[in-house]
């Protein structure tokens, strides 16, 4: 037990966040929603991530309080507050401090480190439709040995039920909390852009309403690739949907494309989707 205390020390963290989704990384958020989702409490699919707050707030607008157990009750409390708190605005500024020595050379859903010591400092803000984070980070210790790192930057804007995001945003696909077998945090967010359904309204046709909740997920991101093909771009989407309260289904599919010497532009991109 103390070798696994000793592994990872965090010196100081200050993680005051307005983001318009739960990121992956955030095991507490991650644990209140699966426990209302898990007790039926709410139906909103929860293996793609970042899941937008705007889902969660959605589903716990219909929650009857005083029905509750006290873990459920728990749980609620502390997603409304999350709520309130991005709902509310304003600016917020974020510091974190961690020394990981002998940290696994995997991570897990709750890991973010990416080297032996990182400091990092973040101003994130939100008014109801445009939300920015601006995070700086200094590693040492890690792969690829770049220091200054702009990880969980972004710039995101809400159209409709829709988010359209600009930056280097985390994701994790599946219901793991191990490793994800399609997309994970153990790379480091690629700069891209993204395009992520807010509410997971059902289809109100009756040809499609028994699929239930659903959300989709799609991205193209810049990858930073060595020689010979440098600077290909990595197109990835992910749809998830309920059809009963205790069965989530998910597709996910990633490609890579373009870079030096080929196809790029709309011919390039055609080739992926068929």
């Amino acid at each position: 037990m103390l070798a696994i205390l000793a592994a990872v020390a965090i010196l100081a963290v200050r993680r005051v966040r307005a983001d318009p989704w739960a990121s992956p990384g955030e095991v507490g958020v991650r644990n209140d929603i699966e426990i209302l989702v898990d007790s039926g409490v709410i139906d909103i699919p929860v293996t793609t991530w970042p899941i937008p707050w705007g889902s969660v707030a959605h589903a716990l607008r219909k929650v009857h309080p005083q029905r509750l157990t006290p873990i459920e009750f728990e749980a609620y409390t502390e997603l409304e507050s999350h709520i309130v708190r991005v709902m509310a605005g304003g600016n917020h500024l974020g510091y974190a401090a961690t020394l990981a020595p002998g940290r696994p050379s995997l991570n897990w859903f709750g890991e973010t480190t990416r080297g032996k010591e990182m400091a990092a400092v973040s101003d994130s803000g939100t008014d109801g439709i445009l939300a920015y984070r601006f995070n700086v980070e200094g590693v040492w210790g890690s792969r690829d040995h770049q220091r200054g790192r702009f990880d969980g930057s972004y710039l995101a804007l809400a159209l409709g039920n829709w988010i359209i995001s600009g930056g280097e945003v985390n994701d994790w696909w599946g219901p793991g909390w191990g490793g994800s077998l399609i997309l994970g945090d153990n790379a480091r967010p690629p700069l891209g852009v993204s395009l992520t359904r807010n509410v997971p309204y059902r289809f109100r046709t009756p040809l499609l309403s028994w699929l239930g909740p659903w959300t989709l997920t799609v991205f193209n991101d810049r990858l930073d690739q060595p020689p010979p093909i440098t600077h290909p771009w990595l197109f990835g989407e992910r749809v998830a949907f309920r059809p009963f309260s205790n069965l989530e289904i998910g597709f996910s599919r990633t490609a890579i494309w373009g870079g030096a010497g080929q196809p790029t532009g709309l011919s390039g991109f055609s080739q992926i989707l068929l």
